[in-house]
């Protein structure tokens, strides 16, 4: 009997412990990560600016590759819409738009995960002398008044 109080005392100290720390994490995340890429911006802006083209450079599509996508709205530019389904442990499923296409510089996209939550990416072509730099801003919409769920960043 006194094993199993110190059990549920240790669990309930858990418990407060990481709400705590939710409390005390940031309401909102930034992820900013950037790759030269050997091609001219105009190419990459093509690829990222483009969903039919997602698979070609996406690791996401390395992780599931049995996800299913399904694109609507125009092929690529501003309204352009990727929704995918796929293995819930990996990918999961939820939807991509492009809000935002200027040519050569910058394509941002809203991402909704459900009950996951919601995101804006930004991606942004700085270019250099022979190659472009690929920056990508991923803002998670992780403004969670759960302290717990503001632990956890996907």
């Amino acid at each position: 009997m006194r094993v199993l109080k110190k059990l549920l005392l240790s669990l309930i100290i858990l418990v407060v412990l990481l709400a705590g720390i939710g409390l005390l994490l940031p309401r909102r995340v930034h992820v900013e990560r950037s790759a030269n890429i050997e091609a001219l911006p105009a190419t990459v802006f093509a690829l990222v600016n483009d969903f039919a083209m997602f698979n070609r450079w996406s690791p996401w599509h390395a992780m599931d590759p049995q996800a299913e996508y399904t694109l609507e709205g125009p092929p690529r530019g501003v309204g352009a819409r990727m929704i995918w389904k796929g293995d819930p442990k990996t990918v999961g499923s939820g939807s991509q738009e492009i809000v935002e296409s200027r040519p050569n510089e910058t394509v941002k996209t809203h991402l909704d995960f459900g009950e996951q939550g919601a995101a804006t990416a930004l991606f942004t072509l700085t270019p250099d002398w022979h190659q472009g730099r690929l920056g990508i801003r991923d803002r998670p919409g992780n403004e969670s008044s759960q302290p717990i769920l503001r632990t956890h960043v996907r």
